[in-house]
């Protein structure tokens, strides 16, 4: 029974978990693109392995930033007390 019940669980994936899979999708396919790429020969090859190969390692990379830096779920920055103005944090100094 209780392996069954593992077995069962479903693994979830986080909010970054997915953001980084898009991310590494898009570098390997930049990356895919850009290996073919080199098999060819003609002068349209540079525009597809510039254009198209490192647009998607671009995007791959600057969605991996914006992954790292973006909060997943609002409720972490709500976690943090705000301060209103300087009498708030003086109270809390002061509580402390």
């Amino acid at each position: 029974e209780v392996l069954e019940r593992e077995m069962s669980v479903e693994i979830q994936i986080t909010e970054i978990e997915r953001r980084l899979r898009i991310a590494g999708a898009l570098i390997f396919l930049g990356l895919l693109i850009e290996a073919l790429t080199l098999q060819w020969n003609s002068p349209m090859t540079f525009l597809v392995f510039l254009g198209l190969g490192g647009l998607l390692i671009g995007l791959g990379v600057v969605f991996y930033l914006f992954s790292l830096v973006s909060s997943s779920t609002p409720e972490d920055s709500s976690r943090a007390p705000r301060l209103r103005n300087s009498r708030d944090s003086d109270r809390i100094i002061a509580e402390n």
